[in-house]
């Protein structure tokens, strides 16, 4: 909680739900391949959107956890998981909510699995030859998986606050979508924030979006987890854990008069 005790001032603030979670290809025989997990809502104040602090206020504030990545070998277990919404609310405003992104599509051991949209966050990267999840308002959509033939995937990369995550192409998993820069902690001083996670490949794998997303990883090795307090998604990997995603980040900077 926020209290405000004395004083009064304008706020700005920046609000990022958690990343999700990057997906697993469980398939023990040819190989498949899995998406990236979607960065979370990216909202900043702009403009008539400052908080009005007066004093004998109290804001609520929340910070989301970001998502697990794919576990298991069945049904949507090997999908990465949504992030969890970030928040700051108070009595007197409409409630400034950044939602979880979305989670990645994994393969199991007969189904491709498309990405997963959630509210207004980036949507995840599909499975080898499924869509990935759309973007919202705060938010850009995961890439397609694709397939260049038998035992050649590729997984979609999740969608970043300033991109859509690239679609896989023959066995080259997929890049993350970039994150966005904020000088709000110290002026002058960009920080990057909410980059999608890596899909993997057959051939190669792909790399987080700017920002912390989880980069894909090679058969065996948990994927790339998203940096924490970032909203980042994670990254995709085969016959382990996907990325787990990035936790989400709530900043709000005054100075009372």
């Amino acid at each position: 909680e926020l209290v405000i005790d004395s004083g009064s001032g304008d706020a700005t603030w920046l609000v990022i739900g958690g990343g999700a979670g990057g997906a697993k290809d469980a398939n023990d025989g040819s190989a498949r391949a899995a998406g990236g997990g979607g960065a979370g809502a990216y909202r900043v104040s702009s403009g008539g959107t400052v908080l009005e602090l007066e004093a004998g206020q109290t804001y609520t504030v929340t910070v989301g956890s970001g998502g697990a990545g794919g576990t298991g070998t069945t049904g949507t277990n090997v999908n990465g998981s949504n992030g969890n919404d970030s928040s700051i609310a108070e009595a007197s405003i409409t409630t400034i909510t950044s939602s979880g992104g979305g989670g990645a599509g994994g393969h199991n051991d007969s189904n491709n699995n498309a990405g997963s949209a959630n509210g207004n966050a980036s949507g995840g990267g599909g499975s080898s030859e499924a869509a990935g999840g759309s973007g919202g308002t705060y938010g850009n959509s995961g890439g397609a998986g694709a397939t260049g033939g038998a035992g050649i995937k590729s997984g979609g990369g999740g969608g970043g606050s300033s991109a859509a995550g690239a679609s896989g192409s023959g066995g080259s998993g997929a890049n993350g979508g970039n994150g966005t820069a904020s000088d709000i902690i110290e002026s002058g001083t960009d920080v990057t924030y909410a980059g999608g996670g890596a899909g993997n490949g057959t051939s190669s794998n792909g790399s987080g979006g700017s920002g912390g997303g989880g980069d894909a990883s090679n058969s065996g090795v948990t994927g790339g987890a998203g940096d924490t307090n970032t909203g980042s998604g994670g990254g995709a990997t085969r016959l382990a854990n996907g990325g787990a995603g990035g936790s989400g980040l709530v900043v709000i900077r005054y100075q009372f008069q």
